[in-house]
């Protein structure tokens, strides 16, 4: 039931909101360059554009990679293991990765607090734009990797 509903809620958002954000850092950066070498003149706050963008695509491309399970992973050694020994190393491992997620979370969100009142340089918009995405990703993250250590408890994965 909670796998059904976390695919049809997020089904193609996060990844929607990627390509919007993969076009608009084209486009920051296309607009930088004409803008320079054609024009000779330049925007103070494209680079930092630029970087935002950057961190906000990193970040949420990770929670696609834990929804698609497509970290990579040292499975030659693991997969020696008999069966049950195999089952406790992956659930182990998904316990594991909602710890580290746990943390983005808690610590993206002290780093939001803490930067809240501080403006970039450029754009003058809050700090805290920029660390916002690790406690998101980390919020997504829990959401696709509950579902799997369920199904993995039960035997199914």
């Amino acid at each position: 039931m909670l796998e059904r509903l976390v695919r049809l809620r997020t089904f193609g958002l996060i990844e929607g909101a990627l390509v919007l954000l993969s076009l608009a850092l084209c486009l920051d950066v296309l607009t930088a360059v004409i803008l320079r070498y054609g024009f000779g003149t330049s925007l103070g706050f494209y680079d930092e554009l630029a970087r935002y963008l950057f961190v906000w695509m990193s970040f949420l491309g990770a929670a696609i990679g834990v929804k698609r399970h497509g970290h990579f992973g040292v499975t030659f050694v693991v997969n020696r293991f008999p069966e049950g020994v195999r089952r406790a190393v992956n659930v182990l491992n998904t316990m594991l990765m909602l710890l580290f997620a746990a943390f983005l979370v808690s610590g993206g969100l002290t780093m939001v607090r803490l930067t809240s009142r501080q403006l970039s340089p450029g754009m003058e918009v809050p700090v805290s734009y920029l660390y916002a995405p690790v406690s998101i990703s980390g919020a997504l993250m829990i959401v696709y990797l509950l579902p799997h250590l369920v199904r993995q408890l039960r035997g199914h994965a």
